[in-house]
């Protein structure tokens, strides 16, 4: 099991760009001088899709319109109710320091009408491709085909101390046993998934004392850590003192958005509101009886009632 000070759980566009976006933040404080050593990372990306990044190729007609040059006043006309919510967060990471990451990763960008951004090649797949080619230049690995299917907080994450009480295994009883790795084996010799989830990383899955076999308890795999990620098979994949959800709503479940961030969220003491389709048309009454009538002289392309 590896030691994470960041895990993101979900590898599409908001953790693709948390991860670089951090790892900026992480290298300015000074904080990193080094790579991690092989059982802990600074930030990790876990992914349960075979590829990162699978909306992304869907966005603007597989086009990928990535931003917009518009300032914020007239950005927030059009974020309903309470568009002062997000003011802060634009301001913090504005269009404009959207486009001088990517093109300080390399994708050159061009705008068009409408003060839409997108890939001088008109390609979404340039833009994952870039994302993946950041992370993987800074030192930030991507573990594809690992679904999280819990984040279980330690029993120090309210206190701020070490834990240095019995810590729940995945069951929910008392991790007192020595600790397997993600698979459940002895040792944690299996590979890292590469971000195309087609081979292995150079570098073994870590345990989190570094070495090859995971023979600590989980006291001492999780000491200063406040999250424990929970693999499918029920067992403990990483422990980490942050953990960043993006793992999408409900829309395109077929990418990898299947609403698992609001379970996490609300397990862990979250208000989760009501959910609704947000960018779709109103359905007036008596639905199904305009659209029959309306089918019997309109003809629309690609279009099924």
């Amino acid at each position: 099991m590896i030691s994470i000070n960041v895990a993101i759980v979900g590898g599409g566009a908001a953790g693709l760009f948390a991860a670089l976006y951090g790892s900026k933040v992480i290298l300015k404080s000074n904080r990193v001088s080094a790579p991690p050593s092989s059982g802990s990372a600074e930030i990790l990306i876990f992914e349960k899709m075979p590829r990162p990044g699978r909306k992304i190729g869907l966005t603007g007609k597989g086009r990928c319109n990535l931003t917009n040059t518009k300032p914020w006043e007239e950005f927030s006309r059009h974020i309903h109710p309470k568009a002062d919510f997000f003011r802060s967060a634009f301001y913090n990471c504005s269009n404009a320091k959207v486009m001088e990451l990517f093109q300080e990763c390399g994708l050159p960008l061009v705008e068009e009408r409408g003060n839409r951004v997108f890939p001088r090649s008109m390609r979404a797949i340039d833009v994952i491709d870039t994302l993946v080619a950041a992370c993987k230049e800074g030192g930030i690995p991507i573990c594809t085909n690992t679904a999280i299917k819990e984040i279980q907080p330690l029993p120090d994450a309210a206190g701020g101390g070490s834990a240095s009480r019995s810590l729940p295994d995945a069951a929910g009883g008392s991790a007192s046993r020595s600790l397997p790795d993600a698979a459940g084996e002895g040792t944690a010799s299996r590979s890292l998934p590469n971000a195309a989830g087609d081979g292995a990383t150079s570098r073994s899955l870590p345990d989190a004392a570094g070495g090859g076999a995971a023979s600590g308890s989980l006291h001492d795999a999780a000491a200063g850590c406040r999250f424990l990620l929970i693999g499918e098979d029920g067992r403990p994949v990483a422990a980490a003192r942050s953990v960043i959800i993006a793992t999408g709503g409900l829309s395109y479940p077929s990418t990898g958005s299947t609403g698992d961030g609001y379970t996490f969220a609300k397990r862990l003491g979250h208000t989760v509101t009501p959910l609704f389709p947000s960018l779709t048309a109103l359905i007036p009454e008596n639905y199904d009886q305009m659209w029959q009538s309306l089918g019997e002289t309109l003809h629309l392309k690609n279009v099924q009632l």
